[in-house]
Order: structure tokens, then C-alpha cells, then sequence
């Protein structure tokens, strides 16, 4: 009898045990470790996700009429944020002359309205969520949110603003793509700053 209580209890457990492995593949276990790459994410962002929405950018013109005609319809309408608040991120484009090459900025005149073009404190989320592409519900955590609008802004300023700055000259033409952060309690009319994301 124990012989067979032994073999009985024996076979149980090897029952058991065999079902509460799970066999995976190993490739698919490294990806349980390892560390989510920001830089990757924010390239990939920049140069796959972002330009798809270009054709969509809210012209200068275009922005300053619909805030004059019905500002909320406007930040409704035109505007990204994925926090709730006041601060709003616009994706604007336009074309404008060359007026001045600041140290900070680039200066240009859109018409009839003032734009500055950011070249050295580029930081912030606005470039990231200016065209509403990006998924917050990806993410769990703050940190690697943080990390990928901080990589975002470096590659702006390290490869996208060094080699127009080299070029650009007073009284160019200049066509742009950007991020404009604005506060829906108190907008802008003039002088925007924008947040370059491609210059030509």
C-alpha cells in the first residue's frame, strides 16, 4: 500500500509541476528585462510618426484667425495636450523672411506677425505632443515619458538647429514645421516661439 500511496503522491506532483511550467521562447524572455530605450523610441518618433502629420499643420494665418473668431473652437480643434490644464501644444507651420539671427532664436516675419524660432532652450513636451500621435496609454510610468520628450528636443538641437543656424542669413526665406505651447486662458496674437521640428 505505501508502495502505491508513494507512486500516487509522486505522480501528482509531477502532474502539478509540469503544468505551472511555462516554456517561452528566450528571445521573447530577454524582452521581460530589458530597459525601455527612450532614445530609440524618440528617433523613431521623430523621423516615422511625426512627419505624417505635417500636411496637417495649422498654418500662422490660419491660427491667429481661428483664435480671433472663437478661441475655445480653436484650442478644441487645433490643439494636443495629454494633461489636463490650460497649456495647450499647436503643430504650425508657415513661411517667412529672415530678420534677425539671435543667439537663441531666429526671428522671422510670417506675414504680419512676429515668429521665433527656438534654437538653444528647446525643451519641454510640446514637441511630442504638438500633433496629438502621441499614446500616453503606452506608458506606465512618468519617468519614460519624460525620457522620451527629453531625447526628442536633443535630437532637435544637436542635428536638426547646428546645420540650418550654419546656413540661414539674414533675408532668407525660411519654411517650418513646429510645436507652439500656448496657455488657452491667455493666447498669444504675436511673437510666437515655436519649437523647431523641420527647417528649410
Amino acid at each position: 500500500m505505501k508502495i502505491i500511496k508513494y507512486a500516487l503522491i509522486a505522480a501528482t506532483f509531477l502532474l502539478v509541476g509540469y503544468n505551472s511550467i511555462e516554456i517561452k521562447p528566450l528571445n521573447e524572455v530577454k524582452k521581460v528585462g530589458q530597459k525601455f530605450d527612450a532614445a530609440v523610441y524618440a528617433r523613431d518618433f521623430l523621423t516615422k510618426t511625426l512627419p505624417s502629420a505635417f500636411a496637417k499643420a495649422t498654418s500662422i494665418s490660419d491660427l491667429v484667425t481661428a483664435l480671433s473668431t472663437d478661441k475655445n473652437k480653436a484650442f478644441n480643434d487645433l490643439s494636443h495636450a495629454v494633461s489636463i490644464g490650460n497649456v495647450r501644444h499647436f503643430l504650425v507651420r508657415g513661411e517667412g523672411v529672415v530678420s534677425k539671427i539671435n543667439e537663441d532664436d531666429i526671428v522671422l516675419i510670417v506675414k504680419d506677425k512676429t515668429v521665433h524660432i527656438v534654437t538653444e532652450f528647446i525643451y519641454g513636451s510640446s514637441i511630442r505632443d504638438a500633433a496629438g500621435l502621441f499614446d500616453i496609454k503606452q506608458f506606465t510610468n512618468n519617468a519614460d515619458m519624460n525620457n522620451i520628450s527629453a531625447e526628442i528636443n536633443k535630437i532637435i538641437r544637436t542635428e536638426v538647429v547646428p546645420p540650418f543656424k550654419q546656413k540661414v542669413k539674414v533675408n532668407d526665406t525660411v519654411q517650418f514645421v513646429g510645436a507652439l505651447e500656448m496657455n488657452q486662458g491667455h493666447p498669444q496674437m504675436d511673437n510666437f516661439e515655436i519649437l523647431p521640428i523641420e527647417l528649410k
